[in-house]
Formats: C-alpha cells, sequence, structure tokens
C-alpha cells in the first residue's frame, strides 16, 4: 500500500512537471510564435491524462496542483489560476468520468459512464469556468483600459486598410460595442480554447493510454459515442433564448458564454456526426480532407459552421431519443 501510494505521488509528479513545461513553453510562444503554442496546447494536459489513467485520480489532483505551484512561483498566482481553471482541472474531472462505472444487474458486467454524458458535464464545467473568468475580468479595474486598448488598435487597423465607407460615427459606435463585448467575448474564446483542448488532449491521451495498456475503459466509438445529452440541448437554448432578450446584464453576458460554449460543443459533436456518417463511404478521408480544408477557409467557414453546428444539435437529439427508448 505505501509502495503504490509512493508510486502514485511521483508519477503525478513528474506529469506535473511536464504539464509545467509544456505550460511554461505555452506563455513564451504565445506572441511570438503563437502557431507553436497552438501545438504546445494541444498536448498540455496529456501528462495529467496519462497519470490519471495510470495512477488514478489522486496522482493525477497531485500532478495539478504540482503544476499551479510552480506556475504560480514562475508566472505568477493569476496565470497559476488561469491555467488551472482552463487545462489542468478540466483534465482531472474528465479522467475521473471516463473511470466512473458501476455493476450491471442484469449482467453482471462494468457499465461505464457514457461519453456523451461525460462530454456534456465537462461542457457544462467549462462554461462555469468561463463565467467565472469573466467575472474575475468585470471586477478587475485595469479590464476597460485593456479593452479600450483593444478597440483603439482594431479602429487604427481598420483605418490603415482605408476602410473609407465606415464614417467618424461607425468607427465611434465599433469601438463602443468592442469595448462592450470584451468581457464576454474573452470569457467565450477561452472556454471554446478549453473545450478544443481538452477534447484533443483526451482523445489523444485515451489512444495513448490504450496502446500502453493503462487504460481500464473499454474503447469507445468517437464518432458514434460523442453527443451531448437532452439536458445540454434544453441548456443551449435557454441560455440561446436568454442572451437574446436581455442585454448588458450579468445574466445576458452568462447567458451568451454559456451559448457560446455550448455552440462550440455542438459544433465538435456535428463533426464527429459527420465522422460517422461518412463510415461506409470507401473514400471518406478524402472527403473529410475537403470538408476541414473548406472549413478552414475564410470564405467557406461560416456556412460550414452552421451545418456542422446544426448536425451535432441534430445527433444530440437522436442520441436523447435512444437513451429514452432503452430506459
Amino acid at each position: 500500500m505505501h509502495n503504490s501510494l509512493s508510486h502514485d505521488f511521483i508519477s503525478g509528479g513528474v506529469a506535473g512537471l511536464m504539464a509545467t513545461a509544456i505550460s511554461l513553453g505555452v506563455t513564451q510562444c504565445f506572441i511570438d510564435l503563437p502557431l507553436l503554442a497552438l501545438i504546445l496546447g494541444c498536448i498540455i494536459s496529456i501528462p495529467i491524462f496519462l497519470t490519471a489513467f495510470n495512477s488514478g485520480t489522486y496522482s493525477s489532483i497531485f500532478a495539478g496542483v504540482v503544476a499551479i505551484v510552480l506556475i504560480g512561483l514562475l508566472k505568477g498566482p493569476l496565470l497559476a489560476t488561469i491555467f488551472g481553471m482552463v487545462f489542468f482541472l478540466p483534465a482531472i474531472i474528465a479522467a475521473w468520468l471516463l473511470g466512473l462505472a458501476n455493476i450491471d444487474e442484469q449482467t453482471d458486467k462494468l457499465k461505464w459512464l457514457p461519453l456523451a454524458s461525460a462530454f456534456s458535464f465537462l461542457t457544462i464545467f467549462i462554461a462555469i469556468v468561463a463565467i467565472f473568468i469573466g467575472l474575475m475580468l468585470s471586477n478587475n479595474p485595469s479590464t476597460p483600459i485593456i479593452a479600450g486598448v483593444v478597440a483603439d488598435t482594431v479602429i487604427r487597423a481598420l483605418t490603415d486598410a482605408n476602410w473609407e465607407n465606415f464614417d467618424a460615427n461607425a468607427f465611434n459606435d465599433m469601438r463602443l460595442m468592442i469595448i462592450n463585448g470584451f468581457v464576454p467575448l474573452v470569457a467565450s474564446v477561452t472556454g471554446i480554447y478549453s473545450l478544443i483542448f481538452l477534447v484533443g488532449n483526451l482523445y489523444l491521451s485515451s489512444v495513448a493510454a490504450r496502446k500502453l495498456g493503462h487504460l481500464k475503459r473499454p474503447r469507445d466509438d468517437w464518432p458514434q459515442d460523442l453527443r451531448l445529452t437532452g439536458l445540454a440541448v434544453i441548456i443551449f437554448i435557454v441560455a440561446f433564448i436568454i442572451s437574446q432578450i436581455t442585454s448588458q446584464t450579468f445574466i445576458s453576458i452568462a447567458a451568451f458564454i454559456i451559448s457560446s460554449i455550448f455552440s462550440f460543443g455542438f459544433t465538435i459533436v456535428g463533426f464527429a456526426y459527420l465522422h460517422n456518417l461518412l463510415k461506409p463511404l470507401r473514400y471518406r478521408h478524402l472527403l473529410l480532407l475537403i470538408i476541414y480544408g473548406a472549413t478552414f477557409s475564410l470564405i467557406f467557414t461560416l456556412p460550414i459552421s452552421i451545418v456542422v453546428l446544426m448536425m451535432g444539435i441534430w445527433g444530440s437529439f437522436q442520441y436523447a431519443k435512444q437513451q429514452r427508448q432503452k430506459t
């Protein structure tokens, strides 16, 4: 027992050091090498996931604590708090959720928590974290100054680009819109990036852990199983309606953040649904390459995103219907 506990803490400590190193790389490259920072973000939580799958939840918690403490000592408590809430804590919770199981009384076998339920809970949790970040920004006296600087930078860039169709009033209106929308936009983007990195890290970690023989959970069929539950659909619809009928209140800001993050969650589900639809096709890899390429082009990004979002909502509705039929 003592040796096992020591192994868990050692494993967690090493994972925490690795997560700290990657996090410092992200902060160093964020301005000068944003692409490298993005790549590092795609693996930032993998050490925590791997130690969780190999040594358990306590080891992953210790890894997260080590990473947060070290980042706090090296970069300050604010950055440590952000990294902890955006990357490390969601990873710890995700690994714990994927390890939840109970005995099925009919088959006397382990029944694991469905991937859709885990993904729904994580999306809700990340939305709560994003709202908390929005609160931090709203109560920070330097936020209006930063928002003003960002707005002036955008206006200056548009002016330098010779946007002659914009008059002075239009620029003033745009500046005011940027300042008023700064907090919900930053909080939403932070939550969306957290969700992207969490899903990517979780998928890569589960593949690696299965190859190493460290993952007890049966293999999930991600294109088929990655859905959001009926509760998530209801939360998204209610938040979207509230964000449209109220303005410039904490409730409207929170609703905007929730609807933004859930819309991106449904987009992720939509791409999984698309992969599942194309499974039987012989040239599915070529089709997916074309679709992803068009998605990242500026011309087709918006229409494809809307279609994929609708597919994600439809796929989640189908999943919720199937779950009701089973019960």
